[in-house]
């Protein structure tokens, strides 16, 4: 059985649910998906119904949406405090941006309300439009939109980490990993790019000080958040990338400590 989508509360549209994954549910599919087009046309949520579809549609929605803030923030910045600013922001802008994010987050299509984000950021700052975002991100304490992406699909792993196994359930074997979520080992791309799978990949990247604290809510949220507050990733490549030489340094540093312990012994 294949669970389609489930639409509630609104009669004039196919209440879809579990269909057989046969040749029998393609007319019924097809025709719901007609529907549901025409539903979405005036919401903030536009689905991509096959394959073929990606989450363009969508993000070319969002950006008018988005392009309002910016005229809202040119009109009231030399009025207001930052600290207003940043209200407004996370009313007009942020509340939009991270609508459907788990979803369309990964798309190549995402960096237009990367741009827009940080257009917003630099008209909130009153800087030039070449200029970097970086550090006024970190500034204002406020995570860029892949930063916010890596949050989202951190929470939703945590609310769910009992459906997923950790490598000491499936061997016994004391290695470095042992405590991090079980990868599966899978080649289909659309299935690489899907949530659960991108949630495993970017949560066993996480520094150890951070995921030690997996059990409390709480302080694992606070420690992620000053973590992406500080670091401000623009990408999720970029975020493997300082992974990658964090891991290097620390490999660096454990070696260099054997050294110094082995020239103790060998002066003792």
């Amino acid at each position: 059985m294949v669970l389609l989508c489930q639409i509630v509360n609104y009669p004039d549209i196919f209440q879809v649910q579990c269909m057989p994954s046969g040749c029998n549910a393609v007319l019924r599919y097809c025709e719901v998906s007609m529907k549901l087009n025409e539903f979405c046309k005036d919401r903030i949520f536009m689905i991509p119904w096959n394959s073929h579809d990606s989450w363009k549609g969508h993000i070319n929605y969002m950006i008018p949406k988005l392009s309002s803030p910016c005229y809202v923030m040119r009109t009231v910045k030399f009025y207001v405090s930052h600290n207003t600013l940043k209200i407004i922001y996370y009313s007009y802008s942020h509340s939009i941006m991270n609508y459907g994010i788990l979803f369309w987050g990964p798309s190549t299509e995402s960096i237009k309300i990367f741009k827009l984000q940080k257009r917003i950021i630099r008209i909130m700052m009153g800087c030039k439009r070449n200029q970097s975002c970086r550090a006024l991100f970190v500034k204002l304490g406020i995570l860029p939109l892949h930063s916010q992406y890596i949050l989202s699909l951190l929470m939703l792993l945590f609310k769910n980490k009992h459906q997923f196994p950790v490598n000491t359930e499936i061997h016994h074997h004391a290695t470095r990993q042992q405590s991090n979520f079980h990868q599966p080992p899978v080649y289909l791309t659309k299935y690489q790019k899907g949530i659960c799978y991108l949630g495993i990949k970017v949560f066993n990247k996480l520094p150890p000080y951070i995921k030690d604290e997996f059990e409390n809510i709480r302080k694992f949220k606070r420690r992620l958040k000053n973590f992406l507050h500080e670091k401000s990733f623009y990408s999720l490549q970029e975020y493997r990338v300082i992974h990658k030489s964090l891991w290097n340094f620390r490999t660096r540093l454990h070696n260099n400590q054997d050294r110094h312990d082995r020239k103790e012994l060998i002066n003792r």
